[in-house]
């Protein structure tokens, strides 16, 4: 797909921490970007690091991926979120959002599974195996 409105809503909600809100499909959440601190249901370690030093997100951070909050080893998706913000910083948030777009276009989804909010992107630990499919949008 390479609707540019799409691309561009995309493009507009990555979280600080390389969650994609647009394609989140949580029904309760508008996401951090466009949710105000009562309306999250926690304050997100990243979301406030992030307004602290001014920072858009992460991949604007020297000392990214810190391992705290969603980076922690704890969470499950933090090889993911990772990956997402390496490829914010490498490529920006345009590519990642284009990226994103074409794989889904292709099969290649951001969550399959609408309990636990995983998808193709979890499938692996390995960050590189992440940016990989991300980039080339073949599954491994």
């Amino acid at each position: 797909m390479s609707d540019p409105e799409y691309i561009g809503r995309i493009a507009r909600s990555i979280a600080p921490c390389g969650l994609v809100c647009a394609l989140c499909g949580k029904p309760s959440c508008k996401g951090c970007r466009e949710s105000t601190d009562a309306e999250l249901s926690c304050l997100c370690r990243q979301r406030t690091c992030c307004r602290e030093k001014g920072f858009s997100g992460c991949w604007e951070c020297p000392l990214f991926p810190c391992g705290e909050g969603m980076f922690s080893s704890a969470q499950s998706s933090s090889r993911r979120l990772t990956a997402f913000v390496r490829c914010v910083r490498e490529d920006g948030a345009d590519a990642l959002a284009s990226y994103l777009a074409a794989n889904e276009a292709q099969g290649l989804l951001y969550h399959r599974d609408t309990v636990h909010f995983t998808g193709d992107y979890d499938i692996s630990e390995d960050e590189a195996e992440i940016l990989r499919l991300l980039r080339e949008g073949s599954k491994p």
